[in-house]
């Protein structure tokens, strides 16, 4: 972490490798580089899917975003252990899987 002065903030895009390709995330992580202070880490599809949360790169943020196949629950199981800075909240991202919920909360 960059607490000891010289070492980079460690972000952690955990997001499908579609979610990555977007425009949009394209643009956020463009102007993250330009800062020049932060090292970015993509932990991509076979990590997401397939790897236990124990073996998941550590870092001092984390990205997720929810998108189809992503399974939220692991990403919600890896913050919990490593206790990274969260960007966006995961646990609130479970209102995307029923429109209806995601209605009530617009209302709000």
């Amino acid at each position: 972490m960059a607490e000891n002065g010289g070492d980079k903030i460690t972000i952690g895009v955990c997001v499908m490798e579609k979610k990555v390709s977007s425009s949009p995330m394209e643009q956020i992580l463009e102007r993250l580089r330009a800062f020049g202070e932060f090292e970015i880490i993509f932990f991509g599809d076979k990590v997401i899917l397939e790897d236990p949360v124990e073996s998941w790169p550590i870092c001092d943020c984390l990205i997720a975003f929810y998108s189809s196949g992503y399974p939220l629950k692991k990403a919600e199981k890896y913050a919990a252990l490593r206790r990274p800075f969260l960007v966006n909240e995961l646990e609130s991202q479970h209102l995307l899987h029923d429109r209806r919920k995601v209605y009530e909360v617009q209302l709000l």
